[in-house]
């Protein structure tokens, strides 16, 4: 694996093809793909990360979201949040009290 990480690394590839290998072979689930994390304030007010993070799928059917190093369980909801009230954006996925996701992605 390390000569595999050295040698995408020594071909130029770009910094996000090495995360990619990382995160693919070095977590116990299968990468699903990168999602953005959406934090919502006691007032309503929604923010959208900059950042993606990497959403991992178990053997035994549930998801995962890695930020920066810690795990967290995504809960599906039964009823989706539209936060800028335009259905647009809606946040199906809950992380913890006030962390979202859209959806879970399909592909990286």
């Amino acid at each position: 694996m390390l000569i595999c990480l050295t040698g995408v690394t020594s071909c130029g590839n770009t910094e996000r093809q090495v995360q990619l290998l990382t995160d693919i072979y070095l977590h116990s689930g299968r990468l699903r793909g990168y999602a953005s994390v959406f934090e919502m304030d006691g007032d309503g007010q929604v923010t959208r990360s900059e950042k993606t993070y990497p959403v991992y799928e178990y053997d035994d059917g549930t998801f995962s979201i890695d930020c920066d190093g810690d795990d967290y369980g995504l809960t599906e909801m039964n009823e989706p949040i539209s936060p800028y009230g335009d259905n647009i954006y809606l946040l199906r996925y809950k992380i913890d009290y006030n962390h979202y996701i859209e959806e879970i992605p399909t592909s990286y």
